[in-house]
Order: C-alpha cells, then sequence, then structure tokens
C-alpha cells in the first residue's frame, strides 16, 4: 500500500532525517544508498506492518508491507507528518493527502 504526504517547497527529507537524529535508533533503519527510512509499527495494529519513507517531488512516499484498513492508514500519515515536518500545530488545519 502507497500512501503520499504533500511537502512545502522548502522541506528537505534528508536534511530533517539526520537532524532529528532519531533515524540512528531501534526502531528505525536508514538506508543512506537509497534514502528510504524504515521502521516497524506495532501501534493498534492486528499485525506489524513495517512502512519505509522516501522523498518524492513535494511528497513524501510511504510504502506498508502491508495493506492497512482505513483508520490505520490515516493514523500513519499522521505520526509520519508530525514526525518528519514538525506539522503538529498545522495538523488539525490541514491535512496532508
Amino acid at each position: 500500500m502507497q500512501l503520499t504526504i504533500k511537502t512545502p517547497p522548502t522541506f528537505n527529507f534528508r536534511r530533517t532525517v539526520l537532524s532529528h537524529g532519531w533515524c540512528a535508533l531501534l526502531p528505525f533503519e536508514l538506508d543512506r544508498e537509497r534514502w528510504r527510512l524504515m521502521r516497524v509499527l506495532d501501534r493498534g495494529l492486528s499485525k506489524p506492518a513495517t512502512i519505509t519513507v522516501s522523498a518524492r517531488s513535494r511528497s513524501l512516499a510511504i510504502l506498508t508491507s502491508r495493506p492497512l484498513g482505513k483508520r490505520a492508514a490515516a493514523q500513519v500519515v499522521q505520526d509520519q507528518a508530525v514526525a518528519a515536518t514538525g506539522w503538529r500545530d498545522k495538523w488539525k488545519q490541514k491535512k496532508p493527502s
């Protein structure tokens, strides 16, 4: 399953991933050759799922290891938007698609 989060024109995925420092901690894994950030989610899901986040033109692509329900997919998008971009204050105003 692929999900997308639109990002502002000034957003830099590499800089954000490295500056936060959590890319070096479990459960994260960073593939620096392909610039993909992976992590396992086990947050109220029926089964854990691995997500892979990568940059696209003005967006983040999130690939899940298995299909997710609508509620779980929305939670993944929200969590990644907040973690990657610091959009917590703006989340209720405008949700990424």
